[in-house]
């Protein structure tokens, strides 16, 4: 649903689901014509495509993963299991969730030898408190230092299981919710974790929290019953307002104001499977395994916590990142850059077998990597350039000679998967497939409404030159930026790029200082709330949000109304088709393509699993 930059930004706010998973980058681009782009020297042709990788072991790790743990023999104890599960819509699927983490639990616990986990990250840190939006911090930390109320099953489309605390009560209609803390459930110093403690975390996240906790707790109020009850009341019903309380982390009532807005490495106290060990600001931080967490015998802490020791090591780029993975020195590495997936995985680690390429599926949507465009900018409020712009672009040459036809463009926020508007129904004007005809469609809708050229350059009905830029923060898109530079130069169009780093990059995405942007929309299986932080007119001009396209359109604001007040799976499905239709037909975007898999490598001994990286397993 909600998603830091790349990788870490995917576990802001978990109800994304996006399990910590870097942006796709694209490949080197250089001048084309309009049906016609050569070769760059350093290209792949399209024959030995893979050639690279012909050494590495390519499997679906799960499947590997499950023929593993179906190996085991024995049976999980009595008893072992979680319950009091809630779902988004429908009924959860208890055993099936309780079947995959005994599997994981039986497998894990016959491992003998102390064990290491090692990460590279892009970024760099600058604190761990990751509830306030001051600093910089990886999100993909997170899961091991901070419990929420309940946790989500990886193994269900949205359903939690209880954590620090279960529902109590709740009615049919959602209206309210009580949660019941466990008895045992304990901060990691030992004290017990309470109603205050609660109804503490959520006021601190509702007033100076991450944009997207204000959101979500805006229209809900606390009422402590006793020292182990909390019950939350919704002023806008809303069937997902349940589910995204069970993911709240819990900090202690004695946190200062001051403790809670400053950022560095001594976070809040809270509960976690790991505590941090030790820390160099900027470039790494050390967890260890916490051995008095409270709730290490619980079914889902066996499947997943089981490394001793997990370490982030941060890098300025995703190169310097990929380098330490060639010195061996990480231990697992998301590969988003394609061409380095074509050429550069021939080291004599991948050669040798002590690395392995892992194809792993997203289990999501396929997500939006598009040219966004804000239309807050003078020139891009009119829908008619915007639409000029989405069928000037040639992504099919660029397909065809530098992403080996292997990616289809992606022209939904939930590709390949029954929330799209094409898989309920919806049809589109067409777009025509030939890359001349759309070109002349472009000029035609850019004349018919007003604009007209002079020297080749276009300039408004109120004669105003259009000049736009596009703010990148990745050297990788730079030449697939100049591919749309040069496209747009054919409707007169002039288009500047700007590349700066990672923090004047998040200035101005806070600020919406931009024309363009080159991003990643992430969306899950069970869209929600996060939905208004993309698209509706409350957050157009509210700082801080992710709605970086500055969309405010009424028939958007509907669908995400009828979205969030679904009663059924299949009213969401319906709200949400209906949001994609409107919101692709506005024409934010200038898509690229998504991805149904990760491409992971990892050492030899890691199997990536279903669930990010805390259910990540070993082999001895």
């Amino acid at each position: 649903m909600l998603r830091k930059n790349k990788i870490s930004q995917l576990f802001v706010f978990m109800a994304s689901y996006r399990f910590t998973i870097a942006s796709v980058l694209l490949l080197s681009i250089i001048s084309f014509s309009s049906d016609a782009m050569p070769l760059e020297k350093d290209t792949l042709p399209q024959e030995v495509v893979g050639e690279a990788l012909k050494d590495a072991t390519s499997y679906v790790s799960h499947k590997v993963l499950s023929s593993m743990m179906s190996e085991a023999s024995e049976n999980c104890p009595v008893g072992y299991g979680v319950k009091g599960a809630i779902a988004m819509h429908g009924l959860p699927d208890i055993d099936k969730t309780n079947k995959e983490l005994c599997r994981l639990f039986l497998y894990k616990k016959n491992l003998k030898n102390k064990h290491s986990l090692t990460v590279a990250e892009k970024g760099q840190l600058s604190g761990l408190n990751y509830l306030v939006p001051k600093g910089e911090v990886s999100y993909s930390v997170r899961p091991w230092v901070m419990d929420s109320l309940m946790f989500r099953s990886p193994f269900e489309p949205f359903t939690m299981y209880p954590l620090i605390a279960e529902i109590a009560e709740i009615p049919q209609d959602r209206s309210y919710v009580v949660f019941k803390i466990n008895d045992n459930a304990r901060f990691n110093d030992g004290s017990p974790i309470t109603a205050k403690d609660v109804i503490f975390s959520f006021q601190k996240l509702k007033e100076k929290g991450l944009y997207n906790y204000q959101i979500a707790y805006k229209s809900i109020h606390a009422t402590k019953i006793d020292e182990r009850k909390v019950r939350f009341d919704f002023s806008i019903q809303n069937p997902e307002q349940s589910l995204l309380l069970g993911l709240m982390p819990v900090f202690s009532s004695d946190t200062s104001d001051k403790e809670f807005e400053t950022q560095d490495f001594t976070p809040p106290k809270m509960s976690g499977a790991y505590v941090m060990d030790s820390a160099e600001v900027g470039k790494s931080i050390r967890l260890k395994k916490n051995n008095n967490y409270w709730a290490s015998h619980t079914p889902q802490a066996m499947a997943r916590f089981h490394y001793d020791t997990v370490k982030f090591d941060f890098f300025r780029n995703d190169m310097a990142a990929f380098e330490s993975l060639r010195a061996g020195q990480s231990d697992f590495f998301y590969e988003d850059n394609l061409k380095r997936l074509f050429t550069a995985y021939n080291f004599p680690a991948i050669k040798k077998g002590d690395y392995v390429f892992h194809k792993v599926a997203t289990g999501r949507p396929t997500g939006l990597y598009a040219f966004t465009m804000n239309a807050r900018n003078e020139f891009l409020k009119d829908i008619n350039l915007r639409k000029a712009m989405v069928l000037t672009f040639n992504y099919d040459a660029v397909n065809r000679y530098y992403l080996f036809n292997n990616f289809q463009q992606v022209d939904s926020i939930f590709g390949n998967s029954e929330l799209s508007y094409s898989a309920q129904g919806f049809k589109r004007d067409g777009i025509p497939e030939n890359y001349r005809h759309r070109l002349s469609m472009a000029h035609k809708i850019l004349k018919n409404n007003g604009y007209h050229f002079r020297r080749g350059i276009l300039y408004t009905p109120e004669n105003h030159q259009v000049q736009l830029k596009l703010l990148l923060n990745n050297p990788v898109d730079e030449k697939f930026a100049g591919a749309l530079k040069r496209d747009l130069e054919k409707i007169g169009i002039v288009l500047a790029l700007q590349t700066v780093d990672d923090t004047i990059y998040q200035n101005h995405l806070s600020r919406f200082d931009y024309d363009m942007i080159v991003y990643q929309w992430y969306n899950s299986l069970s869209p929600g709330i996060e939905q208004k932080n993309y698209w509706h007119c409350d957050t157009a001009h509210k700082q801080g949000t992710r709605n970086y396209a500055g969309v405010c359109n009424k028939e958007i604001d509907q669908s995400i109304n009828k979205l969030l007040d679904a009663k059924s799976r299949t009213e969401l499905i319906q709200a949400a088709a209906q949001l994609d239709y409107y919101l692709m037909n506005q024409h934010y975007f200038i898509p690229l393509y998504g991805q149904s898999h990760y491409n992971i490598i990892t050492k030899k001994n890691i199997i990536p699993s279903v669930g990010g990286a805390t259910y990540f397993a070993i082999r001895e």
